[in-house]
């Protein structure tokens, strides 16, 4: 940690954080699927993993205040990330008892990659208090870098037994970058009321390349492309957001009350590029809007009431239509027609502090409900069947004992949690 004075109009604080695990894992599996009354399978696995991770993390901050009324603030931060992997396992599906699949797994990963963001903070007062207005822009990059092995023997269990196998290596490589302004400016109406506008743009975009090779049997060599296994795939999502908010009471006060609106136009595209050209894009607009208020008491009592919305866009991994085979048993792919997710938040917080007892009492709520909430869809067929892809334009074979899941947008989606805990002496 290093924390100083440049001068008599500039602070400066920084860390440096370094961290190596290598970890051994020793894991066993089991785990029913309920399809139906009568429709179940048990999947059994014992696997044995190593890992090792590096991690350097650089954290700076600066501050120049220029005047009594105006002052710059920047935060840069840089990590970097190694990581180096190993896992085989077996695992079986069962049905009704009787085995349908079984594999021998071997995979093998190495990655490399960075991310770095800085923070820019702009802050002016006018001579009329409490009068401001301020400018926050946000900037990042990140990659990641790496190679990995797929090896694989697999039986499936029908009148006949199916085997099969793979033996493969692919090569990732992903990078995005994302920039984003707040352009804020707040005018006091009264001695205890004020008014805030904002003015929010922002931008990502984020590319994956997946190249999967397998080896040929006469040369030894991975040099035959799997377009199956293969996906080239780069989105943006763009937003422009504006609000303003009205605010009632001052922060060292025992109350203050807030309430917000905002108005969000967001556009989600994505264009893949291999194995087949395709793209996608759409548009959304959605009302957020806000509340908070604050209650703090003399004698120890104190409560946060908060309800916000916002809105999430699905991730690269989310939408990138590539088959994830490191478990044949368990496969994984992506899913291109996602749409982003909205989600009304509310919390409560009340606290109660006696000093001169030594008694205190804590009480939280929490409650969420999201549209299209971004779960987890499993196709798990009766019999052999192919899944296919319409983005893509690919489809891959499901053999009964396998499964294959999936990113999908679901409604109804509500979660809650309560604590609540008490102190004495």
């Amino acid at each position: 940690n290093y924390s100083d004075r440049w001068g008599k109009k500039v602070k400066v604080s920084g860390s440096y954080f370094l961290n190596g695990t290598d970890n051994n894992n020793d894991s066993r599996t089991s785990r029913t699927y309920f399809a139906g009354p009568s429709n179940s399978s048990i999947y059994d696995d014992s696997s044995l993993s190593a890992t090792n991770n590096l991690n350097h993390r650089f954290n700076m901050r600066l501050e120049y205040t220029i005047d009594s009324a105006n002052s710059i603030t920047f935060s840069p931060s840089l990590s970097l990330q190694h990581n180096d992997a190993s896992t085989s396992s077996y695992a079986k599906t069962l049905a009704a008892d009787i085995l349908q699949s079984s594999t021998n797994n071997a995979t093998s990963l190495l990655n490399d990659g960075y991310n770095a963001s800085g923070n820019l903070l702009y802050q002016h007062k006018f001579r009329k208090p409490r009068r401001t207005i301020s400018l926050n822009v946000n900037g990042g990059a990140n990659e990641k870098t790496g190679e990995g092995t797929n090896y694989s023997q697999n039986l499936y269990y029908n009148s006949v037994v199916t085997v099969a196998g793979r033996d493969q290596r692919y090569d990732l490589q992903s990078d995005g970058g994302n920039v984003s302004t707040n352009l804020t400016y707040t005018e006091p109406i009264g001695k205890k009321s004020q008014l805030q506008f904002s003015y929010n743009p922002s931008f990502s975009e984020s590319v994956s390349d997946k190249m999967t090779y397998n080896k040929d049997a006469v040369t030894g060599d991975y040099s035959k492309q799997d377009t199956l296994f293969s996906n080239k795939y780069a989105n943006t999502y763009t937003t422009q957001r504006g609000g303003i908010s009205f605010r009632v009471g001052e922060r060292d006060r025992k109350t203050s009350f807030n309430v917000g609106l905002n108005v969000q136009q967001a556009n989600l595209a994505g264009d893949q590029e291999f194995p087949a050209v395709a793209h996608i894009s759409r548009s959304f607009f959605n009302i957020l809007p806000n509340v908070f208020y604050n209650f703090r008491a003399a004698d120890g009592r104190n409560m946060r009431v908060m309800y916000r919305t916002n809105t999430n866009a699905p991730s690269i991994t989310q939408l990138q239509s590539v088959v994830d085979i490191s478990n044949p048993l368990l496969m994984k792919t992506g899913n291109a027609d996602l749409k982003q997710s909205y989600e009304h938040t509310f919390v409560v917080r009340y606290g109660l502090t006696k000093a001169k007892t030594g008694r205190n009492l804590f009480l939280n709520i929490y409650a969420n409900k999201t549209f299209d909430y971004v779960g987890s869809a499993v196709y798990q067929p009766t019999k052999d069947s192919l899944f296919a892809d319409k983005v893509s334009g690919t489809s891959i074979l499901i053999n009964r004992g396998s499964q294959i899941t999936r990113p999908v947008n679901l409604d109804g989606y509500f979660s809650s949690r309560f604590f609540i805990t008490y102190g004495f002496p």
